[in-house]
């Protein structure tokens, strides 16, 4: 982790106390990544924002809001006292205090203030753990962003849990959302069985754990809380509807193009290099945007399944358990980059994932009434403009035309220009076509300048960081 004057003037002894935490506790970050520490705040910053400027949220958002807010303060305090033994120091006990503080000020309820408050208080035990069980794999800032990613997770899912053990879930928003919390729970259940027993990462036990865990950890706690079969239910949903059905043949044309030119790939045994690696996130706007127009509950559904799916294959892809974990691995091979190669987990499709539904997941309103983004749509597209365009066509302008690097790094200010012009093509188009409104254009400018000169500056992962930095300028 290599000092950064820039970063130590910003953040002085923030920096030097996680650096020195990282040292003492043999943590090992992402080699040639700054800090980042401008990554503990991002995520709280989206869901805060998003409630002051919408107002009118569900009391199971309005319950995350005030947990970001703990969430920053307890990280705060972190950066403060993690270069000493003991946490509890008289002014990170202040500051500490302050989590409190928020749970007092709020008619959330005393189990909600209870449960949120620990949670906030586990914030560091989690960081250790993700740095300590993914070496090599985050910067300080990503290991962050990640920690409470996971905390709010588990805490929606159970405030959403156990609201619905008393409420039947009526809407498919409603039943989306649970359906993607409990199958990720058993997905992340069945990840701590098998990191920490040995026995379960034999093929045979292997398999056996699973279906235990996805019989009787995802689907009976779905029958039990939606009071119906999910499995059905999906089916359901989407045989009911025609246009659902071409939709997801046309999903399926786009996979076929993917598989093949993964496959293509793999047959020429040569890595592939950033421009190729750029297909995957065409494909992904090709499906994204159509998806938010007019299938919007459905591409919320899509990807919180895909993400569970994308997490059980790479465990059994890091296992090497037949008949995939092989092919997967010489996948891994051919398109692994930078930031997966020293950690040895690919991490870029999770990251690319995630980027583009970031937007979508963290939205206090999510899908309206015409099961499409309609007048959201902007914020909704924060991914699919910064890292789907922005991020594709900077690769591409910078490879062929690129000549002038910006200073310390090797991304070209012919990348970024070019990247920055086509964004706002794409702005006018949805503009042209009565997307959005006009009043939007300067704020969304404003995003995508600002956007594309971090790309060309930041050495955090970017599929990650610039759908944030944009949400939090379009909500």
């Amino acid at each position: 982790m290599t000092p950064n004057r820039q970063d130590n003037f910003i953040y002085g002894d923030l920096e030097n106390n996680l650096r020195q935490y990282v040292k003492n506790h043999k943590l090992k970050t992402r080699p040639n990544a700054s800090c980042g520490l401008w990554l503990f705040f991002v995520l709280p910053l989206s869901i805060i924002l998003s409630t002051f400027k919408l107002v009118h949220v569900s009391y199971q958002y309005g319950c995350m809001t005030l947990f970001s807010g703990q969430l920053m303060v307890a990280g705060y305090a972190f950066m403060q006292s993690s270069n000493r033994r003991s946490i509890f120091t008289y002014k990170n006990f202040v500051l500490i205090s302050g989590v409190l503080l928020i749970c007092s000020l709020n008619n959330a309820g005393i189990p909600f203030n209870i449960v949120s408050g620990l949670l906030a208080f586990l914030f560091s035990k989690v960081y250790t753990s993700l740095m300590h069980n993914f070496p090599s794999c985050f910067s300080c800032g990503e290991a962050a962003l990640f920690a409470q990613g996971l905390l709010m997770f588990l805490l929606s899912s159970g405030i959403n849990i156990i609201h619905h053990f008393k409420h039947v879930p009526v809407t498919d928003s409603e039943i989306s959302t649970l359906i993607i919390q409990i199958g990720l729970l058993g997905i992340l259940l069945l990840c701590i069985l098998v990191g920490k027993i040995n026995f379960f990462k034999r093929v045979y036990p292997f398999y056996i754990v699973s279906g235990l865990v996805i019989g009787f950890g995802i689907l009976l706690p779905m029958i039990l809380i939606l009071r119906k079969d999910a499995v059905l239910w999906i089916y359901n949903y989407i045989f009911n509807s025609q246009r659902r059905i071409y939709f997801i043949l046309y999903c399926g044309f786009c996979m076929i193009i993917g598989a093949k030119a993964l496959l293509y790939q793999i047959e020429q045994k040569k890595r592939a290099n950033t421009s190729r690696r750029k297909v995957f996130h065409i494909l992904a706007v090709m499906v994204y945007l159509p998806a938010l127009l007019y299938e919007c509950t459905f591409i919320y559904l899509a990807s919180g399944v895909i993400l569970g799916v994308f997490i059980f294959l790479e465990v059994i892809r890091i296992l090497d358990i037949p008949p995939l974990g092989p092919i997967l691995h010489d996948g891994f091979l051919i398109f692994v980059d930078e930031k997966d190669s020293a950690g040895g987990i690919s991490l870029s499709p999770l990251y690319l994932l995630i980027g583009l539904s970031l937007p979508l997941w963290i939205h206090p309103f999510g899908c309206d009434l015409t099961d499409s983004a309609g007048f959201q749509l902007l914020p909704f597209c924060s991914g699919l403009l910064t890292i789907g365009v922005g991020d594709t066509f900077a690769s591409i302008f910078g490879m062929l035309l690129g000549k002038h690097s910006w200073p310390g790094t090797k991304k070209t200010v012919e990348g970024t220009l070019g990247s920055i012009l086509v964004q706002i093509c794409c702005l006018y188009g949805l503009f042209h076509y009565d997307l959005i409104v006009e009043r939007d254009i300067p704020k969304a400018i404003l995003a995508i300048v600002f956007t594309s000169l971090v790309e060309a500056k930041t050495d955090q992962v970017d599929n990650l960081v610039l759908p944030l930095l944009a949400y939090i300028i379009l909500v």
